[in-house]
């Protein structure tokens, strides 16, 4: 494209050099929003995920996630989703290291809403 604009240019033909730059970077602009916008929207973007599981929204918690995916969802979601630890649902939102979040079904003991065995106390078998 610059071998060009500059032939067009040293040829005297300014405007067709201007045009056929114009051309170039529009042409580059609609590529990048139909090839590289989805995959970013995918990757750094919590809108597409939060389109994933927007339906099942109610049944949702959120697991350990980055921040900045845990801002997207609270900003999507106009609600914030409650922390798993706090209040554990049916899924999880989870995120591998340098992977976006997903959704995983809970383990039936993550959602059992009495807890036997509280960590740290330790019951003493016989009384006197």
């Amino acid at each position: 494209m610059a071998a060009a604009a500059w032939l067009l240019e040293s040829r005297g033909r300014r405007l067709a050099a201007v045009l056929l730059i114009a051309a170039v970077a529009a042409a580059g602009g609609v590529y990048l929003k139909r090839v590289a916008a989805p995959e970013l929207d995918r990757t750094v973007s919590a809108r597409a995920f939060w389109r994933e599981i927007s339906s099942r929204a109610n049944e949702v918690c959120v697991d350990q996630i980055e921040r900045n995916w845990r801002y997207g969802l609270n900003f999507y979601s106009g609600t914030p989703l409650p922390e798993c630890s706090v209040q554990p649902r049916l899924w999880r939102v989870r995120q591998s290291p340098g992977q976006p979040p997903n959704l995983a079904a809970a383990t039936p003991a993550a959602i059992s809403p009495v807890d036997l065995h509280p960590p740290g106390v330790v019951t003493f078998p016989f009384r006197k």
